[in-house]
């Protein structure tokens, strides 16, 4: 038994006579309690000497983006293109670092401006909010990509595909994607253009730059908490090296300091800094000739780009993060 898909019961949340709408698992995992039966007072006076379970609800985990503290410019940019061009965006994170919750977050917002949506991942979800969903957990790679076949000839115009990770499925992707629909891909990666690099071992470079539209990264990082971070005056000197200050700039900043409430860390939760890396013509020409990561950088530092760093100093400088913490993950 995988004590991680399952919730404890205790006896006072059940009622005799009462009609459950959940199977009730025993400690090894083996049903006691099926979904639709009465509990009797007997089965409440056992379940005092054993430990009982039921499974946990999969639910659709998604946020509003401005919950999620994604900048008004990293929103913006992302919408426009989004918006403004068909094709296939990939989300990228970390291990563990929120891609999901990013991209169903990106398709209801898309959902409410009136598009047709669907999820292709490897859960139950219960709640989607009316967006179509293909479970894919239980199905080998050929039968997965059947059913990303079969998703892309849909009517859908936005299509969400998570957890996916096999190169073969990936490289069809690129070659099936069709021309009229948003396509949202989840990816494991420690940055935008590492992203790149890790796409070229996977498709052939003229399907990334004809098909790729953009990659929004996220990473996260601790946040202070906000009921015992301290408040100092920087230093010039630490302040210079990554603000570029002038000697008379004062910044107030925050320290971690540590109580009850964050168990004397300093910190309490985590929040993601973004970037999000616009494949304009000029970088998806680079892409299909040479790949050149440094040309590709030059490119889009040249045209606004606004990586990381700057998210995360943006949020240091509103009290969210410490200095130290972007000196340790940057």
């Amino acid at each position: 038994m995988n004590k991680e898909e399952f919730i404890r019961v205790y006896p006072n949340e059940l009622n005799s006579n009462m009609l459950i709408n959940f199977d009730i698992f025993n400690e090894s995992g083996n049903i006691v309690k099926k979904k639709g039966e009465i509990i009797d007072a007997g089965f409440l006076l056992k379940i005092n000497f054993l430990k009982i379970y039921k499974k946990s609800q999969s639910t659709f985990n998604s946020a509003a983006l401005d919950d999620l503290l994604i900048s008004e410019y990293n929103q913006n940019l992302i919408k426009t293109a989004v918006q403004n061009n068909k094709g296939i965006f990939l989300i990228v994170c970390p291990e563990k670092s929120g891609k999901s919750l990013i991209m169903n977050s990106l398709i209801i917002n898309l959902k409410e401006d009136g598009f047709s949506t669907a999820i292709i991942n490897n859960s139950d979800i219960e709640n989607t909010f009316g967006i179509k969903h293909f479970n894919i957990a239980t199905l080998n790679n050929e039968r997965i990509l059947e059913t990303v076949e079969i998703v892309l000839s849909s009517k859908e115009q936005v299509i969400g595909i998570d957890d996916i990770d096999a190169p073969s499925i990936i490289n069809r992707l690129f070659e099936l994607e069709p021309n009229d629909k948003i396509i949202f891909l989840t990816i494991t990666a420690s940055s935008s253009f590492e992203t790149l690099t890790k796409l070229e071992n996977i498709v052939d470079k003229s399907l990334i730059s004809k098909k790729l539209n953009g990659i929004f990264f996220q990473k996260l990082i601790p946040v202070l908490c906000s009921d015992c971070k301290e408040q100092y005056q920087s230093d010039f000197d630490e302040l210079n090296k990554i603000f570029k200050c002038d000697q008379d700039d004062k910044l107030k900043l925050f320290n971690p300091k540590g109580c009850p409430v964050c168990g004397n860390k300093g910190y309490f939760s985590v929040l993601g800094i973004h970037e999000f890396l616009k494949v304009s013509d000029e970088i998806k020409e680079i892409i299909e000739n040479s790949n050149n990561i440094n040309d590709i950088k030059n490119i889009a530092y040249e045209s606004g780009f606004q990586d990381m760093k700057l998210d995360c100093l943006k949020k240091i400088l509103c009290g969210l993060i410490s200095l130290s913490q972007y000196n340790e993950t940057l």
